[in-house]
């Protein structure tokens, strides 16, 4: 939205400061950033208009005089919100935000509401139909491997802390539920699951077709296609015991794409951050980009690691000839 434009930034606060690092790293998107103090800002709108600034980003609307502000927009210079620069810079919305509670969910309406789930069913259907002889491929090498059970259902929290059973198909030894070895922050595995991941179970995790029977849940009205990733109720409640603002995460049905997979993250404060991007935003135009930009990952990675096996096979075969 603001790429293009020569911003001003106010530094005032830490957080002025945290997007003027971000805008400067963000410099090949042809954002220009000057930085002045606000305390030395005699004359705002003269300074923009020397040094051409079309844009002023403040963390606090007091911070300028509505007699200021109404100068500056008639010199055609904006006068933004930094959350909302920070927003368009990193496509998250900022912990600042979410600590004060200051996320506003796209609005409800039943027809987008309905649009949303009739598209999402769609989609899923589809898949199922597409995808019939994989599940029966995929289910015959998940129990060929220790045959073991070919299905993992575990209970998700839905829209509203609704309870439901999530399907998919089993990429790991079965787990102690009682017993959790990791930072409820972080969002890698500990060490005592990434030990559990059968060798069917790290190829279908790596073409994430290990989510395929959730189109099922999709279906059934569990989820949207697209969404933030469905939680445990213990997973749920210890971050939102130290997360501030967590439970927004509930206001939408869980997807089985969503826009956290296809960005990163570190933790699990950046997958809020990230999520409630989403949920402030979402339109049935940015959940179908999601789709699409989900399924060419898929494809891509797929094409990547089938060229990757093609070339060794090559270079295996011609080592032999040459012996």
């Amino acid at each position: 939205m603001w790429h293009g434009h020569k911003i001003l930034i106010l530094r005032s606060t830490n957080f002025s400061r945290e997007v003027e690092e971000i805008a400067a790293r963000k410099n090949e998107f042809g954002i220009c950033i000057a930085i002045e103090d606000s305390e030395n800002l005699r004359d705002l709108p003269s300074l923009c208009r020397e040094r051409r600034f079309t844009a002023v980003a403040v963390a606090d609307v007091a911070q300028v005089t509505p007699s200021t502000r109404e100068r500056l927009r008639g010199g055609g210079v904006k006068y933004i919100q930094l959350g909302d620069l920070y927003e368009d810079l990193t496509r998250k919305v900022s912990y600042t935000a979410i600590d004060a509670k200051e996320i506003t969910p796209a609005p409800h309406h039943l027809l987008a509401d309905f649009m949303r789930w009739l598209v999402s069913v769609i989609l899923a259907v589809g898949g199922l139909i597409l995808t019939l002889p994989l599940f029966f491929a995929i289910g015959v090498a998940v129990w060929f491997e220790d045959r073991n059970a070919v299905f993992f259902i575990q209970e998700r929290l839905g829209k509203n802390g609704r309870p439901f059973n999530l399907f998919k198909f089993r990429s790991m030894t079965p787990p102690d539920e009682t017993v959790w070895t990791g930072d409820w922050l972080k969002t890698d595995w500990s060490v005592g699951e990434a030990s559990r991941v059968t060798a069917v179970g790290r190829i279908l995790r790596s073409y994430k077709l290990d989510d395929l029977p959730q189109l099922l849940n999709v279906i059934r009205g569990d989820m949207n296609a697209v969404g933030p990733r469905a939680e445990t109720r213990r997973g749920f409640e210890e971050r939102s015991r130290v997360i501030s603002g967590y439970a927004h995460r509930l206001t939408v049905k869980p997807g089985m794409a969503g826009w956290g997979l296809i960005n990163t993250y570190q933790n699990a404060i950046e997958k809020l951050q990230v999520d409630l991007y989403y949920i402030k935003y979402r339109s049935l135009r940015f959940d179908l980009t999601i789709f699409v930009m989900t399924a060419w990952q898929i494809v891509r990675s797929l094409v990547q690691h089938s060229a990757g096996a093609v070339l060794r096979v090559l270079h295996v075969t011609d080592n032999g000839k040459g012996k």
